[in-house]
């Protein structure tokens, strides 16, 4: 299902089509049915939106499993919301079981609860991706030693997080434009490489090979 063509930019997380020749993989958290049209997308119980958590889960269950669907995701735990902890935990577990069953990388969205997710996506046996990273080495460094991948996107604008997006290897990183309308992936790679020192090229082939690491079985 995922797109191949030379030079092709990823995103690897968005809430609307931008209408670029980049490669976007769309989130959706509600309405499930409507990701039938998507060209490929990701699907996953938001822990912001979960007030009818068992309806949304078993939508979930039926068009999870689509072809169009690379991703469960975003899905994980957050401790500023007011989502019931337990309700949180109960359904992120599940969406770490359903990954593994369909064999489908897990998109994840995380704040203030790093030490928690690290402890149930021990059960995941399938590619993991941080979603929107701004967190500091520390932090990148512990989810890197689990082999996960960090997701970046409007944060590289700001100059004050040069260092620490600096520290992520290369062979760990994802790009992505989340919720912001007005900002194209194609500048993201482009502050990436500034920041990096690194051709463009390069790196656009590098993520690539990230995108076939990631979606091994969505191929």
């Amino acid at each position: 299902m995922l797109q191949k063509a030379s030079l092709l930019m990823h995103n690897i997380h968005t809430h609307r089509s931008h209408g670029t020749a980049a490669d976007e993989i769309i989130s959706r958290s509600t309405h499930f049915d409507q990701s039938v049209t998507l060209p490929q997308c990701s699907l996953g119980l938001h822990p912001w939106y979960l007030d009818d958590a068992e309806v949304q889960w078993k939508a979930l269950l039926e068009y999870a499993d689509r072809p169009n669907v690379l991703a469960i995701g975003e899905c994980g735990l957050d401790k500023a919301c007011d989502t019931p902890w337990e309700i949180q935990t109960e359904y992120f577990e599940k969406q770490i079981a359903l990954a593994n069953t369909l064999q489908k990388p897990l998109i994840i969205h995380c704040v203030k609860a790093y030490q928690e997710c690290l402890l149930l996506l021990k059960a995941a046996k399938v590619p993991v991706v941080f979603h929107g990273f701004n967190k500091n080495t520390e932090t990148a460094k512990m989810l890197l030693a689990r082999g996960y991948f960090l997701s970046f996107g409007h944060q590289l604008l700001k100059e004050s997080y040069a260092d620490t997006f600096r520290e992520i290897p290369v062979t760990q990183m994802c790009f992505e434009t989340d919720d912001q309308p007005e900002l194209l992936i194609e500048d993201v790679y482009k502050r990436a490489a500034e920041m990096l020192n690194f051709p463009l090229d390069a790196l656009i082939l590098q993520i690539e090979k990230n995108y076939q690491n990631i979606f091994r079985y969505a191929r």
